[in-house]
């Protein structure tokens, strides 16, 4: 995605903008708060860094990325823990700045922060992320600072202290030097006074002075200068979404986050089950009871929430209202971990050892991510667990899941420390092997391969108490072991509390059809709150674990009362494979007879190129189409629409049937309306009023879409072309009026416009097989609506030769076309399908069409015509030298590039729509996919009846005159003898 990258001239800042490149993220822009005063150097500020911003002007120059600066005029006001909206804050100046840039560069998606430890900078970025629609990207959120700070220098951040504010730093000593020189030296107070190595406790601050980023300079330096009561969200801890069928999940947790509060949700789980006919989801969420003694007290509910949607290297993110943990009374009640790489949010590929190894390493990957949690809210999985929810798909209880996470599980109970690496245990590789029935001696090499990886890890990474408790000696010594530092040294935030009795807490196994993702397993766990309460007094069990406790006891009693869905638990509700029997040796092997084996099971993975989904085929099951792959399309309004575009084609030919839509829709209907600066001179002469019309300028246009509900073309196919280029991402509906010359796409006849404009405003269809709930109604209290088509378009980049950036970007409705222009020679285009050369092109051009494209310049060079909602990409050539070079139909996930190669006689020209025509030189080359963002097009009848009379009005498609029938008997029966006499003549030629 591209991002925009907050910074503050510090090593952190600069370090995330590196880490987003790593990560496949591209960085578009960078952002700065500076003080209100220039000649102030720092600011007392709870949220930015300011020592040094006279500096950071020069980072456009050296990254050559645009620089947008904002002084900040707010204060520190609302000073707690969790962030909202708050008037006068200082975080709104970082919102107003982002907002500011996300206007300027509309396709910004992500924010890059560089917060290590710091949940009061976290959450409000997050914060403010969440009002933008942004993502918020920490890669170094919850790092160790030590590691941390060793990449920075391997990765060439050249950063000097600017200020010091810690014991042991001087700054007639220290200020100017460099990280790599410092590095000694802070771990050294780190060990003798507890100092962050990276500075989170403000022992210092620096300014970077390059960067891999920095690709066009460096800095260089001359010197130095010294409530009610009563049931709310506030008070949930867990919520448990059901649905029936997880192809679902999209459109459930799009309902999910509208009516969650955005600020300290609780956690969640979300399973596949089966559920009663006509219930495609249900909720179970658990409130907590404030304790009596607190309610007299009128103390607050202690409630505490870990909701982190940075993506990161910490554990997986939670891009929405729901947390990691929530903490209430003791007990935590931990979202359900999926085997999610918390930087990618990608589960693992299968493992080429198989299924049970997948399996393995996914659990693993689950434990590891649960542990990170527990530890983030002061909790350990390993030892303080109250009690563990399995649950395995369906696939993964078939190969044997349960004794795989079951093995893993005792790894973890076994040896807390193990979960800090992500190398899956000997045990549970052997578990692995195991049930997938391996060979032994296979299954001993993993073994012996993995312990001996774990061996390593454990050896390696760890010191004696002896070692760690020698401590104190001299900085110079200090700075000769400077290789030797660091390794076995674990950060405050990153160790789990030390607890004197482990748990061992209570697993249930559910088998469930599908789970999120496509993941084979989910766990859930409910731990022990140990910062909330002082760890519990001995058990007198015998072997030194904690058996199950009253609160475990109570948990789960309260879990089964609380089920109220159909799951199957601990065991598998699949067919049995029936018995073989021993043949007889004169007996035929027939069904009748025998037993044969069931047929094995499969997967079958279905991705669109954007996302994947995973079904299971049963050994008693077949391969089918659920659905067709398109649909019809129902609009809807929530809301009366008050805002409309009207556009109209070039000159004054239709201004008085302009006049007259403005009219009706701000005068009959009370709409506001919007047109070209160029029809809003017009509108004003005609003397129409003008409270409710408005015009827009060229910087303003890609902000129209946030406004505009629909748009009403007047003229031809080319203003609904113009209407696609006015809005180069989201476009709003078009409904179209016919008053051009062909007009295939304005089906709605406009001397009926205000009857075709009230039933798009006010709906006049409705979907047999859909139905709507009161609340979701339109403003006419019922659920009648539009039909509309979603326009596919494509999304055109030009790469000039021996760059990797586009040039320019075009989003194209009909085609783009790539031609020999004047030149006399054919054109020599190389095209390649997902990086794979397909065809050298030698015509006068080539071009890639839309569905809706094809009944134009398409047809006409011999291409299809294809429905508008049969989503795929046309392949014309434009009279190729080639007797055998046809048009061909692609699917529409295919992303193509047509290049212009270095040995071609001469380059070639591209237009857009046949607009933007340019020069490709050699080397030169084009990038086309499906664009994400279609043109909705409004039906007067529905996709199919108006494509068809389109057809038949424009082209007289399939018109011819009618056959004459015969006009006597005795013809009629002479045609159907010769007819029958020709096809046995036919049939015995055919046997011959």
């Amino acid at each position: 995605m591209k991002v925009v990258a907050l910074v503050s001239g510090g090593k952190d800042s600069c370090f995330s903008m590196h880490l987003c490149g790593v990560h496949g993220h591209q960085v578009v822009a960078l952002a700065n708060l500076l003080p209100p005063d220039s000649n102030t150097d720092e600011l007392d500020s709870y949220m930015y860094q300011t020592v040094g911003h006279q500096l950071v002007a020069a980072y456009a120059a050296c990254t050559g990325l645009p620089l947008y600066r904002r002084r900040i005029h707010g204060a520190s006001t609302a000073q707690g823990l969790s962030y909202s909206c708050t008037a006068g804050d200082e975080v709104e100046d970082l919102t107003a700045m982002l907002a500011f840039v996300k206007e300027r560069h509309p396709d910004v998606q992500g924010v890059a922060s560089g917060a290590i430890a710091s949940d009061y900078q976290r959450l409000r970025v997050e914060s403010v992320c969440s009002r933008l629609g942004l993502v918020s990207l920490g890669y170094l959120w919850h790092q160790p600072q030590d590691q941390l700070l060793s990449d920075m220098i391997a990765n060439n951040i050249e950063a000097v202290l600017v200020k010091v504010a810690a014991i042991g730093l001087d700054p007639h000593k220290h200020l100017g030097k460099s990280i790599r020189q410092m590095q000694p030296l802070l771990r050294s107070l780190r060990d003798r006074f507890g100092c962050n190595v990276c500075g989170e406790g403000g022992e210092y601050e620096t300014l970077t002075l390059d960067c891999p980023a920095f690709r066009h300079g460096r800095i260089l330096l001359d010197g130095w200068e010294l409530p009610q009561r009563g049931l709310s969200w506030l008070r949930s801890c867990f919520l448990h979404l059901y649905l029936a069928d997880m192809a679902h999940f999209g459109v459930a947790n799009e309902a999910y986050c509208r009516h969650l509060p955005q600020v300290d949700p609780p956690s969640r789980a979300c399973v596949q089950v089966p559920l009663p006919a006509g219930c495609p989801v249900l909720l179970d969420v658990l409130f907590a009871r404030q304790p009596d003694q607190q309610q007299q007290q009128q103390q607050p509910l202690d409630r505490r929430v870990l909701h982190v949607q940075s993506i990161s290297s910490w554990a997986p993110s939670c891009i929405g209202p729901y947390s990691q943990a929530t903490s209430c009374n003791g007990l935590i009640y931990m979202a359900g971990q999926i085997p999610l790489d918390p930087a990618s949010m990608t589960t693992a590929a299968p493992s080429p050892a198989g299924l049970q190894h997948t399996i393995a390493a996914q659990a693993w990957r689950t434990l590891c991510s649960c542990q990170a949690v527990a530890v983030a809210v002061r909790s350990c999985f390993s030892t303080a667990s109250l009690g563990l929810t399995v649950y395995l798909s369906e696939a993964c209880a078939a190969a044997g899941g349960q004794a795989v996470v079951q093995a893993a599980l005792q790894a973890a109970w076994a040896d807390r420390s193990v979960l800090d690496c992500l190398e899956v245990p000997a045990a549970v590789l052997q578990a692995a092997a195991a049930a997938g029935g391996a060979a032994a001696d296979v299954a001993g090499q993993d073994a012996g391969r993995a312990a001996e990886v774990a061996d390593h890890s454990t050896s390696g990474g760890s010191c004696s108490a002896e070692e760690q408790q020698q401590g104190g000696y001299g900085e110079a010594e200090r700075e000769e072991s400077e290789d030797d530092e660091g390794s076995g040294f674990v950060d405050d935030y990153l160790k789990p509390p030390a607890v004197e009795k482990p748990l061992r807490p209570t697993v249930v196994y559910v088998t469930v059809p599908a789970l999120p993702r496509g993941a084979l397993l989910e766990v859930q766990p409910v731990l022990e709150d140990l910062a909330a309460a002082p760890p519990p007094a001995a058990s007198s069990s015998s072997d030194g674990d904690r058996g199950p406790t009253q609160l475990q006891k109570g948990l789960f009693s309260h879990r089964r009362r609380s089920r109220t869905v159909p799951v199957r638990a601990e065991v598998d509700y699949g067919e049995q494979h029936p018995v073989l029997t021993a043949p007889l040796r004169d007996a035929h092997r027939t069904l009748k007879t025998h037993s044969w084996p069931q047929k094995s099971s499969l997967f079958l993975f279905r991705t669109d190129g954007m996302s994947c989904s995973r079904e299971l085929v049963t050994g008693t099951g077949t391969f089918r189409f659920s659905h067709p792959s398109t649909q019809q399309h129902l609009l809807v309004w929530r809301d009366r629409p008050k805002v409309v575009m009207v556009i109209k084609k070039l000159g004054r030919e239709l201004l008085p049937e302009f006049l007259e839509v403005v009219e009706y829709l701000m005068e009959a209907e009370q709409m506001h309306v919007v047109v070209e600066p160029s029809m809003y001179e017009e509108a004003a002469a005609a003397g129409l009023c003008m409270d409710r019309l408005f015009t827009f300028t060229p910087e303003e246009s890609g902000r129209l879409a946030s406004h505009i509900d629909f748009v009403v073309c007047l003229g031809g196919d080319g203003v609904i072309l113009h209407a696609s280029s006015l809005f180069k991402q989201h476009i709003p509906p078009v409904v179209s009026f016919h008053l051009g010359s062909m007009g295939f796409l304005t089906n709605h006849p406009f001397p009926d416009f205000r009857q075709e404009l009230r039933q798009v405003i006010y709906g006049c269809q409705k979907l047999a097989t859909c139905s709507l709930d009161s609340a979701d109604m339109g403003p006419n209290g019922n659920s009648l609506g539009v039909m509309i088509t979603l326009r596919m378009r494509l999304h055109c980049a030009i790469v000039r030769a021996g760059q990797s950036e586009p040039d320019q970007v075009y989003e194209v409705l009909n085609e783009i076309v790539l031609d020999r222009g004047s030149n006399s020679f054919l054109t020599n285009i190389e095209a390649y399908i997902q990086g794979r050369f397909i065809t050298r092109v030698q015509a006068d051009g080539i071009m890639l069409a839309t569905p809706t494209g094809s009944t134009a310049y398409s047809v006409a060079a011999g291409g299809s015509m294809v429905h508008p909602n049969v989503q795929a990409i046309l392949l014309t050539p434009i009279c190729p030298h080639s007797l055998n070079f046809r048009p061909i139909i692609l699917p529409d996930y295919v992303e193509m590039e047509l290049r212009v190669p270095d040995s071609a006689r001469v380059g070639a020209w591209v237009c857009f729509d046949g607009k933007q025509r340019q020069e490709l030189q050699r080397g030169d080359s084009v990038f086309i996919k499906m664009s994400e963002n279609p043109v909705p097009t409004i039906n007067r009848a529905d996709l199919t009846t108006d494509w068809f009379e389109s057809l038949e009005r424009c082209f007289r498609w399939s018109n011819r005159m009618e056959q004459k029938p015969f006009q006597d008997d005795w013809v009629m029966q002479e045609a159907q003898a010769a007819s029958t006499e020709l096809g046995g003549a036919c049939g015995a030629l055919c046997q011959c």
